[in-house]
């Protein structure tokens, strides 16, 4: 709940308070640019986030990144220069991105499954709250002329929801080989970069510029080549589920198959002891049972 408050905190202060740091810096003309940096990073981290929590841990996917998103946090508060800033906003949002699906997963892991529609519900309060009020409070606050607390403010409860998951949550993996698809994920960072930054700087430097043109045909070709590499990636997992149960089947005829064996054994052992007239009813009593108990054991 402290993450996802934290995380619609940062969203609406920085929406809020985008005019008066730009302004600070004397760099008003790059809001629009300032506003994509933002989206580029969440987009970009949002979908990899889970696949890294596979591979580092639910524990760590929330609390390195949520470290890092404080610093660079605090650190954007006392920046004086437009690269600082648009650099501290992209790691930031990066870094949120990142542990930003991971409260959802964990509901699920700690909540039995009765209970997860409730937990998704306080998620979904949180982000209502922390939006509504971090916007409102961040407003105040940059009245009174206090815009550095303002922008350190959405770090407080993030850093009460990283110390408190860093202490109760144990770090699960999963289980198994975990394998990150880098190709896809270059495809989705030319995709997001060259299309947003065109359609930012299209309308200052025409959108005939050779440039502009540029960047839109790059965006679409990685687009293309991204649908291709989730295409190919959606049949190898489809084979390996086939696979897999192709694998299933033969255990399972050759565990027939060694029962059935036991059994004809057993057969014939009993038929041999009753031609030999060596069996009587408590023998075969006994028989019985262990049949009986290989075949269920």
């Amino acid at each position: 709940i402290c993450i996802m408050l934290s995380v619609a905190m940062y969203g609406l202060v920085f929406s809020t308070l985008t005019a008066p740091i730009l302004e600070s810096v004397d760099a008003m003309g790059y809001v629009g640019l300032f506003s994509i940096f933002a989206a580029l990073g969440i987009s970009i981290m949002t979908p990899i986030g889970g696949k890294l929590g596979d591979l580092i841990g639910r524990r760590n996917i929330v609390v390195i990144p949520g470290i890092i998103c404080i610093v660079c946090g605090v650190a954007f508060a006392f920046a004086r220069s437009l690269v600082a800033l648009m650099s501290l906003r992209l790691l930031i949002s990066l870094a949120q991105g990142a542990f930003t699906a991971a409260p959802y997963i964990i509901m699920g892991l700690i909540n039995e499954r009765k209970d997860v529609p409730k937990a998704m519900g306080m998620l979904a309060a949180a982000v209502a709250v922390g939006g509504f009020g971090g916007s409102i409070i961040a407003g105040i606050l940059t009245d009174m002329n206090m815009l550095t607390v303002a922008i350190i403010m959405p770090a407080a409860p993030l850093l009460i929801g990283i110390i408190l998951i860093g202490i109760n949550m144990p770090n699960q993996k999963r289980e198994g080989k975990v394998t990150i698809d880098v190709p896809g994920i270059i495809a989705l960072v030319v995709t997001l970069c060259a299309i947003l930054l065109s359609l930012n700087f299209g309308s200052s430097i025409g959108w005939g510029h050779p440039t502009i043109i540029a960047g839109f045909v790059l965006g679409i070709v990685a687009f293309y080549a991204l649908i291709k590499i989730e295409s190919k990636a959606k049949e190898e997992a489809a084979r390996k589920i086939e696979q897999a149960q192709k694998e299933i089947e033969a255990e399972k005829q050759q565990a027939r198959e060694e029962m059935k064996k036991e059994m004809v054994d057993i057969a014939i052992e009993a038929a041999t002891k009753v031609m030999s007239k060596e069996m009587n009813s408590q023998e075969n009593q006994q028989m019985v049972e262990e049949f009986v108990d290989q075949v269920v054991h």
